[in-house]
């Protein structure tokens, strides 16, 4: 980061007293507020855990950035997800579609977080985007992924109907939106993700091909939830799709297709001459 010329700060962010001083000299145009805390080992512990965590840093922090970039007059934005609304109504969803806050509890103690970090943006006329699973270099879905890995080793099956829409989107991409978010768009939440919404009826057998593995297994619903929690039943059983819509009309996206980025990331790798 030095070497681009930034500065880095490293504030305790649950510290109120230390994010202001840090905001004060500072003195922000701009707000990214981007906290998660995501595990390295794809376990069901260690993704409950994530869950608990990252849910805690949304309640506790957001709010907080929030109300510093509104006092000091910085555009606010925020990472949310698009993978919150209820499975029910239309296949594929847009931004107005109701959060899911009745379900199993470790599904409604996230979504509940991502209802607080909204609020607070929206109250600080900021934009949430609500990115899709990330796919390429650095992220969970990268070649050299741990959940890739399992795809290889047979280790991910295809939950029951197998019938939940994934809406993915490179990160890239994800990084393009957020860029164009700094000076695009009114306040409000933004669907960020392709124009391809993909059941794991079809994304994990394609994904399992272009890694030159077997197909994947196909477990009964009651068994990946048993073994793998209820969000994982509830992504491969009945995820609703994002629509993108309004982030290409305001925003004016333009992302690569799950297929195409999955074909490039995770594919043979090209030969040379």
């Amino acid at each position: 980061m030095r070497a681009l010329g930034c500065t880095p700060i490293a504030p305790d962010v649950l510290d109120e007293d230390e994010v202001g001083r840090a905001f004060d000299g500072a003195r922000p145009d701009v707000v990214l507020h981007q906290l998660t805390s995501l595990p390295k080992v794809i376990t069901p512990r260690a993704m409950a855990k994530a869950a608990r965590v990252t849910a805690d840093l949304r309640r506790q922090t957001v709010p907080l950035f929030a109300r510093l970039a509104a006092r000091s007059g910085a555009r606010f934005i925020a990472q949310s997800m698009s993978f919150v609304t209820k499975p029910e109504g239309p296949a594929i969803q847009d931004e107005s579609a109701p959060l899911w806050l009745d379900g199993p509890r470790d599904i409604t103690g996230t979504n509940d977080a991502v209802r607080v970090l909204e609020e607070a943006t929206l109250e600080a006329r900021g934009i949430a985007l609500r990115y899709g699973f990330f796919y390429g270099r650095g992220t969970w879905y990268a070649r050299d992924s741990a959940l890739v890995d399992m795809v290889r080793r047979r280790m991910l099956p295809i939950s029951g109907s197998g019938a939940g829409l994934s809406s993915f989107i490179h990160i890239d991409d994800a990084v393009d939106a957020t860029v164009r978010a700094i000076d695009r768009g009114d306040s409000g939440v933004y669907n960020v993700c392709d124009d391809e919404p993909v059941s794991q009826n079809e994304w994990l057998p394609e994904l399992a091909r272009l890694l030159g593995a077997k197909p994947p297994r196909r477990a009964p619903a009651w068994i990946v939830g048993l073994l793998g929690g209820s969000t994982a039943r509830f992504y491969g059983t009945s995820l609703r799709g994002a629509s993108n819509r309004k982030a290409k009309a305001e925003l004016g996206i333009t992302p690569r297709t799950w297929r195409d980025g999955f074909a490039t990331e995770l594919g043979p790798p090209a030969a040379t001459a």
